[in-house]
């Protein structure tokens, strides 16, 4: 898995959303894509990851209030896709929503204020990273392309299981991986690109959260295509 050294405490204290593209090899057991986690009170987390039933969660909790899950059915064909997770104050609320391939997938909500949010655990790529403890539900699979941006980014105002449109189907790009500057991310890791394929350290192509690979890595030149 890839740690980044950072909490994004302040990102997640106000609408963000997080990208990234993977190819699952298995379903044998839950799966994070990414994943912080403060697992004392009050509780704290942000992380995506897939289940051993073909599901995609979304989950966030915020300072102990009850977390907010964004879930939908997954059909696990063992090829590349993206996931794009969306968090929204509204009000009182706050929206967590999802989409793969550019599709509008599902939307939960809950009363919640973002500001509130503390969580010591940097950001871990691939797993689930605990603030007190070792992370855990690492990915089986390959992953490229992950970004974190400071805003929830836009669709177009569409309905469930709609093609989105607006900043959402630009980042998708028909199912090929594009250039992310002008979506201005906070951090964007193209996951070895930049690297050649070696090393431990992942450059992150915007900020200064440059990632750290930890346990057994393989590079591939598997990449995103639809």
């Amino acid at each position: 898995y890839m740690n980044t050294g950072s909490t994004f405490q302040s990102t997640f204290q106000s609408d963000f959303s997080v990208s990234c593209w993977f190819k699952q090899n298995s379903v044998s057991s839950h799966m994070a894509l990414f994943g912080s986690r403060k697992t004392s009170d009050p509780r704290n987390a942000v992380l995506a990851y897939i289940t051993n039933t073909n599901a995609i969660v979304f989950w966030v909790e915020v300072n102990g209030t009850p977390k907010i899950q964004s879930s939908f059915t997954h059909t696990s064909d063992y090829n590349w896709h993206h996931f794009c997770g969306t968090v929204k104050q509204t009000g009182d609320k706050v929206e967590v929503r999802c989409y793969i391939d550019g599709e509008y997938k599902s939307l939960a909500s809950n009363t919640v204020t973002l500001s509130s949010y503390e969580n010591s655990a940097p950001l871990a790529i691939g797993a689930r990273n605990y603030a007190s403890s070792d992370p855990d539900t690492y990915f089986d699979g390959k992953l490229n392309e992950v970004a974190i941006f400071d805003s929830a980014l836009s669709d177009g105002d569409l309905s469930q299981y709609q093609s989105a449109s607006g900043e959402i189907a630009a980042l998708y790009n028909n199912g090929i991986p594009g250039d992310l500057t002008s979506f201005e991310p906070v951090s964007w890791w193209k996951m070895g690109d930049t690297e050649g394929g070696a090393g431990t350290t992942i450059a992150d192509e915007i900020g200064e959260n440059n990632g750290t690979l930890i346990g057994e890595i393989n590079f591939t030149t598997d990449v995103p295509t639809i």
